[in-house]
């Protein structure tokens, strides 16, 4: 049977890093890139995408979620390139 899922306080500092840009460019990465994914993910192991809950009224205000923009708009444009 599987574990229940666990909750982190998000205002401590992750128990892991993310890998470093040196391991990352070993991937192929230039070392912008690599720098640019490091930041991006301690931006989210730091809560980015805890910064505003949806509620009712933001769908009044952008009825279109993320999902749902990236369905419609940006999948068709990456297959079409």
């Amino acid at each position: 049977m599987a574990s229940p899922p666990t909750t982190r306080d998000l205002s401590s500092p992750p128990a892991t890093s993310p890998p470093s840009p040196p391991a990352s460019i070993g991937f192929g990465l230039s070392e912008g890139r690599a720098d640019g994914m490091l930041e991006m993910l301690l931006a989210k192991e730091s809560g980015l995408d805890n910064g505003v809950a949806r509620t009712p009224r933001h769908a009044i205000d952008t009825p279109t979620t993320f999902r749902q923009w990236c369905e419609d708009i940006l999948e068709p444009a990456v297959r079409a390139a």
